[in-house]
């Protein structure tokens, strides 16, 4: 035969079957954009002039890694859906004379249109589509350095080995499909499958214990660094649990409902029961991928969103004040706290900038050994400690303790068993109250502090625990911390003075000297902490995780709708021949279509009911794993989750209305 002729076949063929080639194309040429883009903005030169460019550069680097290997899962998964459809056709051609190896040249060339307009229309729509991407990113990590728009031949390097790659594993498994399947066997492939399925009782079992074991794992879990530990088990464990009870549990429940007579033995439940279940073997997987797509939709964006929109929570509970100053005492220092406030307000009134609150705050931060029944033999804390006097300044609390007596709080990491004394430094102390939080101070200001807090009578039994410090070789002794925080007014350049004269006021060296009154060098013992220069840095970040969020999660929107499409059609050719019997036994189209529209119900609704549990499932866990960003508003995660579920449900129902249509023309 003319060479050319199976170039034309195959073009033909993609005209023919454009109701399959259609969305599988759309879904090529997008999901190379996406990748192309990424790509893009990872390697662009414009990246290295942010603020955050490390931080932002990794989650671009590690998302074109997420795209690359969610590509292969869908272009093969798409594919094994467009080739069911084809199988009878690529067998009539066998019987009708084409040997195998003319049919290989035919694929060859199909799977060469496929992947010309998936690089190129990839390609183009990611470079028209990169500088609106680009400014989106922009706007999320507020970042005003304009990024550089460039056609990137590395990114389309990248792409063009990324989907050739996919294309000549898809089109190899192809053919060994063909190569290994009879004539006859691809005539009659499509009705593979319509025997009944048999019941999985042990199967159902492990779904049914694999589900509640990743649901007691996601709400049980209290420690965050459990929880992330943990979080990829729950996940491994809910996926198992959820293809067992799609694959077995479904096909147990129509059975049941089956033998209900009163039930089964109405016209809208027998069509509905019977066609699911005679239908269940292949849809269970199928619903099953729509149901871990939709979860991960939903986690994702719902996480993401509440992270970024929290931002400003998140820098109050890590930086309460705009601009703190910690200066640090040891044994040849001594921090004159008042002279060292004054400074600090005159510069900030020389920067122009009006003070609207500052605080002052001592306290001793140490790890020590503890011993006492409520501890596990001698362990290891970290402990903040401040006198009674300064507690009560910071946070208007009077604990009334006396001599000997302490009040502790546990850091949500450090968790001791609780009894009711503490030997400490060589100090025993009764704990005669029990904090239920900490004022913010050093790393107790994170929600979940690896530190513990104690307070103690007055001054005189903290400067004993000093005292009891272990003074290390060639040190000096430690001593106190003295935090001065600010909260200021001013314009942007008034503040941003104030903060660089803050910044030349606790860089100034101190000079050490030897036992012989020597130089022996300099040393900073003082450092400042300002709230809107982290900003940055946390905008980068969250801003980060959204736009990865964003993208990640229309992908496996995409994949879910186009999933669901397949299946539509599919399910609809299988179908038809089926609801032409059941109009010829005397069922109206009004009752037909109402058999059409349960069964879409279900197919479509249960995956979306199911992702919605896991979602109310993964809350408490994935709340936890937030108070590690501390983020610890869970009201607002809460209507972040509201709010993402109620969107994707929208888009959902948009999904269905079309592709019902589709299948009921196709059936019709």
């Amino acid at each position: 035969m003319n060479k050319a002729f199976y170039a034309k076949l195959a073009w033909q063929n993609i005209k023919k079957n454009r109701q399959f080639y259609a969305p599988y194309l759309l879904a090529n040429v997008s999901t190379a954009a996406m990748f192309y883009i990424v790509a893009f903005m990872a390697s662009n030169s414009g990246l290295a002039e942010m603020r955050g460019a490390s931080v932002v550069s990794s989650f671009l680097n590690f998302g074109k890694i997420i795209v690359g290997l969610f590509a292969v899962i869908l272009l093969f998964y798409t594919n094994s859906f467009l080739m069911k459809r084809r199988r009878k056709e690529l067998g009539l051609y066998n019987i009708l004379g084409m040997e195998k190896r003319h049919i290989a040249r035919m694929l060859l060339w199909e799977n060469l249109y496929a992947f010309c307009a998936t690089a190129v229309g990839g390609i183009l729509m990611g470079t028209v589509f990169s500088k609106l991407v680009f400014m989106f990113l922009l706007r999320l990590i507020n970042c005003p350095v304009p990024l550089k728009f460039e056609f990137s031949p590395s990114a389309a390097g990248a792409t063009l080995v990324l989907f050739g790659s996919i294309f000549i594993l898809i089109l190899l498994n192809n053919l060994r499909s063909v190569h290994l399947t009879k004539p006859i066997e691809l005539l009659h492939s499509v009705n593979v499958g319509e025997r009944e399925p048999r019941t999985k009782l042990l199967m159902a079992l492990v779904g049914a214990v694999c589900m509640g074991a990743g649901y007691y794992l996601a709400i049980t879990t209290e420690d965050p660094m459990s929880a992330v530990a943990l979080f990829f088990l729950a996940v491994v464990l809910v996926i198992i649990g959820t293809y067992c009870l799609f694959t077995a549990g479904s096909i147990v429940l129509l059975k049941l409902l089956r033998k209900n007579k009163s039930y089964y033995y109405q016209t809208k439940h027998f069509t509905l029961v019977s066609g699911m279940l005679f239908r269940m073997k292949q849809n269970a997987v199928g619903l099953g991928n729509i149901c871990i797509l939709s979860t991960m939709v939903l986690v994702t964006l719902s996480s993401t969103i509440a992270l970024y929109v929290g931002t400003e929570d998140t820098l109050r509970n890590q930086y309460p004040y705009m601009l703190a100053v910690y200066s640090e005492e040891d044994g040849y220092r001594v921090v004159d706290e008042q002279a060292l406030t004054r400074q600090l307000l005159d510069a900030a009134a020389g920067a122009g900038c009006k003070v609207t609150n500052f605080q002052t705050a001592r306290y001793l931060e140490v790890s020590a050994e503890v011993s006492g029944p409520y501890a596990e033999g001698t362990s290891i804390y970290r402990f903040i400690c401040a006198d009674q006097q300064q507690h009560e300044a910071l946070t208007g609390e009077t604990l009334g303790l006396r001599q000997g007596q302490a009040a502790i709080w546990f850091g949500s990491i450090a968790k001791p068993q609780v009894e009711d004394h503490l030997s400490f430094l060589g100090q025993q102390f009764d704990l005669a109250v029990r904090l239920n939080s900490a004022p913010d101070l050093g790393t107790l200001k994170h929600p979940y502090s690896v530190q513990s807090y104690l307070v103690v009578p007055d001054r005189a039994a903290l400067e004993a625990l000093m005292a009891a410090l272990p003074v290390p070789e060639g040190g000096v002794p430690a001593w106190e911390t003295v935090r001065i925080g600010f909260d200021l007014e001013g314009s942007d350049e008034q503040l941003e003075a104030c903060r660089n004269a803050f910044y030349d006021i606790v860089h100034q060296p101190r000079t050490v000297y030897d036992d012989q009154g020597n130089i022996e060098g300099y040393v900073y013992n003082d450092y400042l902490d300002c709230r809107w220069d982290a900003a940055e840095d946390f905008y980068a970040s969250n801003g980060g995780f959204l736009f990865l969020g964003i993208f990640l999660g229309a992908l496996f929107a995409m994949a879910a709708a186009l999933i669901m499409y397949y299946k539509q059609i599919s399910e609809g050719y299988d179908d038809k021949q089926r609801y032409e019997i059941m109009r010829n036994v005397g069922m109206s189209d009004r009752e037909v279509k109402s058999a059409i529209n349960s069964q879409s119900l279900v197919v479509f609704f249960l995956p979306l009911t199911v992702a919605g549990l896991h979602l109310a499932g993964a809350f408490p866990m994935v709340t936890r794993i937030l108070c590690l960003f501390n983020l610890t508003n869970t009201a607002l995660f809460a209507w972040c989750t509201a709010g993402t579920l109620l969107a994707f449900a929208l888009l959902y129902g948009v999904v269905y209305q079309f592709t019902s249509r589709v299948y009921y023309r196709i059936v019709k």
